[in-house]
């Protein structure tokens, strides 16, 4: 399935929950051409007006399993990539507002050897200049080959 602007979803699969307080996208696998999301995504929420400021009122809980994004499609989504063709890998729980998030047990992956893994809060997206990075735990370098990559 393709949309105009040319982003091609070839598969969806979930198991859906949608009631007052959650929407719940559980065994979540999403795949096109050059990224493969697995894992879940719940949004937790007071009230359905809590999505006019999705920001900071909404609650994600993200936990991914050997999910390998492609720069390329991001960029449907984040225009700054565009022109860009990089894997980026991640394994581990997200849990937090946008604005507010703590990234536990995780591994991040870039392109064919750059890898941190840890944990890391950080606290003010999406505004970059008055964003914090409260606590961070982290290993990194380079390495051969990475789980999903």
């Amino acid at each position: 399935m393709s949309d105009k602007s040319g982003f091609e979803l070839t598969n969806l699969k979930t198991e859906f929950t949608l009631n007052d307080t959650v929407i719940d996208l559980n065994k979540l696998a999403i795949r096109t051409p050059k990224t493969s999301i697995k894992g879940s995504y719940a949004m937790k929420h007071n009230a359905y007006k809590s999505f006019s400021d999705y920001i900071h009122d909404v609650e994600m809980i993200a936990v991914l399993d050997a999910t390998t994004l492609s720069s390329y499609d991001l960029a449907f989504f984040v225009p700054q990539l565009e022109g860009t063709d990089e894997m980026i890998r991640i394994d581990g729980v997200y849990r937090g507002t946008v604005s507010s998030f703590k990234m536990e047990r995780f591994t991040l992956g870039y392109g064919k050897s750059t890898f941190l893994i840890g944990k890391m809060d950080i606290h003010g997206l999406p505004e970059i200049k008055s964003t914090q990075q409260i606590h961070t735990t982290c290993r990194g370098g380079r390495q051969q080959t990475m789980a999903g990559g």
